[in-house]
Formats: C-alpha cells, sequence, structure tokens
C-alpha cells in the first residue's frame, strides 16, 4: 500500500503552514519522543498537505479580516491548497460585522468550504450566501468528554446504557444527518471521542473529517485569558474587541481527577487524544474514508 494521507492544516498564521513538513517532530514534542512506539504510529507515512482551515469555531475574534484573506489566498494558490474557514457561533450584531466576509467568499472562484457550528448561522448563510460549500462543525456534536471519568469499567458495569454513552455523538444519528444534508451539509466534522474503543465509522452519504491531537471538550462566549491584559472591572465580561492575547500561550490545566491530559487555548477548554488511538486514526485516514486536520499548530 502507498503509505499516504491527504491531511489539512488548521493554523493562526501562515508561518505555521510553512513549518508543516516539520510535522513528525511536532507531535513528538506534544506527546514525547515514544508516540510513534506508543500509537504504532509509522513515521514513513507521507502526508500531503492539500488543505489549509483558518479561523476559529469557538471565538468571533479568531475570524480573518479581509486584508489577511487577501493573504491567505495568494498563499493557497501559489502552494495549490484548497481553503476551510472555520466559523463559530455568531451574534445577530457579529453576522452584520463579518458579512463583508462571507460576501468576499461567496464570490470567489477558489475551493473553498465554510464550517458552521449553530443553526442560526446554518439558516444565515444558505439564504444570504447559497453559494457558499457548508460542513457541520464540532459544536453541533454532543458526545461525553468529561476528563474526571477516571473509572470506565466501573460505569460500563453499572449500566448497559454506558457503552452507548461513552461511543456515540449526535452525528451518528440518522434523523440528524438527513436535516444537515436536507440544509445543504456535506461534511461533518467530529473528534475521536476520549473514552470510545469502537471503530471510527464513516457517515453514510456525508464525508467526515476527524480532527488531532486534540478534541474539544467545551466553550464559552466569556474568555478567562482575554482578561490577562485588561483592567480588572473587564473581567469575565463579553467583549465586543479583543487583542488576542490566547494566541501567545496555551494553558495546561492539572487535576488529580483528569483522566487524560486537558489544556486550554483562549475560551475552549481541549483534551489530548490517548497515544493508543493515533494508529487507529491514521489507519482510517490511509483507508481514504476520513479527512484527517492537524490542530497541533493552532493550539
Amino acid at each position: 500500500m502507498d503509505k499516504k494521507i491527504d491531511m489539512a492544516c488548521h493554523i493562526r498564521t501562515l508561518d505555521r503552514a510553512v513549518e508543516f513538513d516539520r510535522f513528525f517532530s511536532h507531535i513528538e514534542i506534544v506527546y514525547g519522543s515514544a508516540v510513534f512506539c506508543d500509537s504504532c504510529l509509522d513515521r514513513e507515512i507521507s502526508l500531503n498537505l492539500t488543505r489549509l482551515y483558518i479561523g476559529d469555531e469557538f471565538c468571533p475574534h479568531r475570524l480573518p479580516d479581509l486584508k489577511q484573506l487577501d493573504t491567505v489566498f495568494a498563499f493557497t494558490e501559489e502552494n495549490r491548497l484548497a481553503l476551510t474557514v472555520l466559523t463559530p457561533p455568531l451574534s445577530d450584531r457579529e453576522m452584520e460585522r463579518y458579512t463583508p466576509l462571507f460576501d468576499v467568499l461567496s464570490r470567489s472562484k477558489k475551493n473553498i468550504e465554510i464550517v458552521v457550528n449553530d443553526m442560526g448561522m446554518i439558516l444565515f448563510l444558505q439564504k444570504e450566501f447559497p453559494s457558499l460549500q457548508l460542513a457541520a462543525g464540532r459544536l453541533l456534536n454532543k458526545a461525553f468528554k468529561d476528563p474526571r471519568l477516571t473509572d470506565v469499567d466501573g460505569l460500563l458495569s453499572f449500566s448497559k446504557e454506558a457503552e452507548v454513552l461513552l461511543n456515540e455523538c449526535t452525528f451518528d444519528n440518522e434523523v440528524f444527518q438527513t436535516m444537515m444534508t436536507g440544509h445543504g451539509i456535506w461534511r461533518m466534522e467530529q473528534d475521536l471521542l476520549p473514552y470510545g474503543h469502537g471503530p471510527l465509522d464513516k457517515i453514510s452519504g456525508v464525508k467526515t473529517s476527524v480532527y488531532f491531537p486534540f478534541g474539544a471538550i467545551t466553550s464559552g462566549r466569556v474568555c478567562w485569558t482575554s482578561t490577562f491584559d485588561m483592567p480588572e472591572e473587564s473581567w469575565f465580561m463579553p467583549l465586543d474587541r479583543c487583542s488576542r492575547p490566547c494566541e501567545g500561550f496555551g494553558l495546561v490545566l492539572e487535576n488529580s481527577n483528569f483522566a487524560f491530559q486537558v489544556v486550554q487555548a483562549g475560551n475552549t477548554i481541549f483534551y489530548l487524544y490517548p497515544k493508543k488511538r493515533l494508529g487507529e486514526l491514521f489507519e482510517k485516514a490511509l483507508q481514504g474514508e476520513i479527512r484527517l486536520v492537524y490542530q497541533g499548530f493552532a493550539i
């Protein structure tokens, strides 16, 4: 088998895209040098970067402005890359602010898709910009990801429904899938569930993307890290503007009750996938059934 995987990469700045050829060194930094032995990853796999992800699923302040978008357009054209723009849930006021961005994206002849994370955005973009190609984002996909479950076997023995709780998500529901495709959604983007152990199933009739090595646990509109360079009276208040201090650092959250590593980036809490599941994820991608989205450079 030709060990080659088509992969996308979520970036904050274009210099991170240039660094993608050092992916294997970067994943070793994230997990430690034993990642290839512990996860059965094959370092001989060829990673073919075909698409960039920009924007953000969780914070409106991380969406690109028109000048940044022009720069990204030039870069993707020069390097023959497709483009995905991540969008978070937006208020009416924020939708109005970013309408020029969606207008430019809708008029572009490039291979662009928009990831949406709430039904209001889906209906808005369908009505105002029907030419845009839409994918359903991770915030629409609910699943059990609480890091405080340290006794999985105990839970499984306690209830037969626990197996379903740990292994299934909203995107597995056929009624939800039908609703999404009815709204023009052609792709669903998700995480590898932290306690799941079954195979990652491809959704019938819908393309699938899986992010790694981090999955999202929870998020919110009020961002703690945005207050780090703000006066005290602005703490824990929704902000109309943000200097985005989160782009310079992430936080490792430690608790003796956590079953896996937990980190915070901006207004969102993430978990690091267990090393043993990375091999399964890459094997699925080698079969051509899913798109992998590397998010290690963006957190």
